[in-house]
C-alpha cells in the first residue's frame, strides 16, 4: 500500500512538472530526488511599508473614529419578532444575553433556558440549566463546559421555569462554535 502511494505521488509530481514545462513552451528535464526533501524557502516576505504611513495619516486628520454600533456578544441567534440572543462560553460557563431589534442589550424576557449538546466522552448528551445572573442582565449556567466548543446545541427558552411543558417557550437548534 505504501509503495502504491509513493508511486502515485511521484507520477503526480511528474505530471505537474510536464504540464508546467508545456505551459512555458520549453522542454526541460525534470529531476526528482526522493532521498533529499526540498529545503523550505527562507526568504521573508517584504514588509508592508504603506500601513504605518496610512495609520500616521489617519492620526493627523484629527477625525475621531466612528463608534462601533452595539454588537452581540458571542454567537448571534435571531429570535424573529423578539430580537436576538447572544450565546458564548465565558470562563467555562454558558452565558446568554438578550438583545432587541437594534442589537441593544435588554434584560432576559424568559425565566430560564435549558441547553443540550452531544459530547464524545459519554453516550448521553450533556445538559445544563441557565438561570438569571446576579446582575440580572443575562442567563448563566453553573455547569462547566468541557472543550472542544464545537457542537450542535439544542436550546429551549422557558417562560416559566417551574413548567417543563414544551409549549411553555421557544426552541432553537444551532451549530455552536467558539
Amino acid at each position: 500500500m505504501k509503495a502504491r502511494f509513493v508511486a502515485a505521488c511521484v507520477l503526480g509530481t511528474l505530471a505537474l512538472a510536464v504540464a508546467t514545462s508545456a505551459e512555458d513552451g520549453a522542454s526541460k528535464e525534470v529531476r526528482i530526488d526522493l532521498d533529499h526533501p526540498r529545503k523550505p524557502d527562507t526568504k521573508a516576505a517584504p514588509a508592508n511599508k504603506t500601513a504605518p504611513a496610512a495609520a500616521a495619516g489617519a492620526k493627523k486628520d484629527g477625525a475621531k473614529p466612528a463608534e462601533a454600533p452595539p454588537g452581540i456578544e458571542g454567537m448571534a441567534i435571531a429570535r424573529g419578532d423578539r430580537g436576538y440572543l447572544g450565546l458564548k462560553i465565558e470562563n467555562g460557563l454558558f452565558k446568554m444575553t438578550f438583545y432587541d431589534h437594534d442589537k441593544k442589550q435588554i434584560p432576559p424576557d424568559v425565566a430560564a433556558a435549558v441547553l443540550r449538546w452531544p459530547v464524545h466522552y459519554q453516550r448521553s448528551d450533556e445538559r445544563t440549566l441557565l438561570t438569571p445572573s446576579d446582575d440580572g442582565k443575562s442567563l448563566t449556567s453553573e455547569k462547566i463546559v468541557r472543550p472542544p466548543y464545537t457542537f450542535r446545541l439544542y436550546i429551549t427558552l422557558l417562560k416559566d421555569a417551574s413548567n417543563p411543558d414544551p409549549t411553555n417557550g421557544e426552541t432553537y437548534t444551532v451549530e455552536f462554535q467558539q
